[in-house]
């Protein structure tokens, strides 16, 4: 898998994880940038990508995550903020108790930004993870199984 991307504005060399692993980076300035990822065996496809960066006076950073064919990257030059951005995420497998990788690590942002999860973002699916998504399926309807499955996932892409 080749990826080649640029920014709209000069940042420091980008961090990039596929599928959880952290990849070299290629590149300087607003790019391009590339990444070389090698798929083994048994993967599981869509791959998870997040790219996060911050500008040259170090003080601001973008974080984006998105499964897919493809992703645009809402970066603005102005952009300077420290908090992170989740963009574009999809959850394609269950996710429960022991689960990691950067679907995690988007789940538990998109958790907490909605007000369901209190803990720190560790791309670990342990026991305040499935309390928040059990608070999460409360609030939806759903049977409280702390498990993300198919129900709880068809939400969470719907944006609700």
């Amino acid at each position: 898998l080749s990826i080649t991307f640029s920014i709209n504005q000069s940042v420091n060399t980008p961090r990039v994880l596929v599928d959880g692993n952290q990849v070299t980076v290629t590149g300087s300035g607003s790019g391009p940038y590339n990444v070389t990822y090698n798929i083994q065996d048994n993967h599981m496809v869509p791959l998870p990508i997040s790219i996060s960066f911050t500008n040259p006076s170090g003080t601001g950073g973008q974080s984006y995550f998105w499964i897919g064919n493809s992703a645009t990257l809402p970066v603005r030059a102005s952009d300077s903020s420290s908090a992170e951005t989740v963009s574009g995420q999809t959850f394609y497998r269950q996710l429960g108790l022991n689960s990691k990788g950067s679907d995690v690590s988007a789940l538990q942002t998109r958790l907490k930004k909605d007000g369901y999860y209190s803990g720190p973002i560790t791309g670990t699916f342990g026991p305040l993870t499935q309390v928040a998504v059990k608070k999460y399926q409360s609030a939806h309807g759903l049977k409280q199984a702390g498990v993300v499955g198919p129900a709880t996932q068809s939400l969470l892409n719907q944006g609700k």
